[in-house]
This record gives C-alpha cells, structure tokens and sequence, in this order.
C-alpha cells in the first residue's frame, strides 16, 4: 500500500498532458471499474481463475513413493500440462522459467533443463 501511493505521488507529480499519463489513468480507471464489479477475490477467482503470481496447493494421488524417495528438495518441481494437438510431434513448446526469490541460483541461458 506504502508503495503504491508513492508510486502515484510519482506519477501525479508527472506531467499530466503527457500521453503515458493518458494512458496511466485509463488504466486505473479500467482497474477501478474491474474492482467495483466483483464483490470479493472467490467471485473473481470463480470467474477469471488465479492470477498470476499467486500460489496455489496442488493436491496430488496416486503418486508413487519412489519419487518423494528419490526427490532432491533443491531441484524445484515444475507442473504443466500439454493440449492434445501439442503432443504431436514434432511440436515445439515455447515457456519462461523465472527466478524465484527464495531460490539462489540463477539458471543461466546453457544451463541443462530436462523436463
């Protein structure tokens, strides 16, 4: 909340005739009007599902015990999923792997993946 009425003390002290100031305010107005519809985050969430950024738990059956065994709790887990058409191949799979703030290490760009 500190953050965001400084970055708007920013913005207002910006010029106001300025077209990224236009365009700022068109998006406050947009995301006030978006605010005022829903009436809380489950009526949201029912209608335009997680937001990014969000975390969610993920309640898996059936998973046999060898994975948790031999699971190295460094190496992060990545779920995911294929539509039917993407599981042809040959097909090509395009996804941004970002860096999480608790994790250490930054995965350089010739860093092996193996998913």
């Amino acid at each position: 909340a500190k953050a965001r009425a400084m970055a708007q003390k920013a913005e207002e002290e910006e010029d106001d005739d300025d077209f990224a100031a236009d365009a700022r305010q068109a998006l406050r107005d947009r995301a006030a009007k978006t605010d005022s519809v829903f009436a809380d985050d489950e009526e949201r969430v029912a209608l335009e599902g997680h937001r990014a950024g969000l975390y969610v738990r993920v309640r898996l059956e059936d998973v046999p015990r060898s994975f948790f065994d031999e699971r190295d709790p460094a190496r992060p887990i990545i779920l995911g999923g294929l539509l039917p058409h993407e599981c042809t191949p040959p097909s090509l799979l395009t996804a941004r792997v970002r860096r999480h703030r608790w994790h250490g290490r930054i995965l350089k760009a010739r860093d092996p993946v193996v998913f």
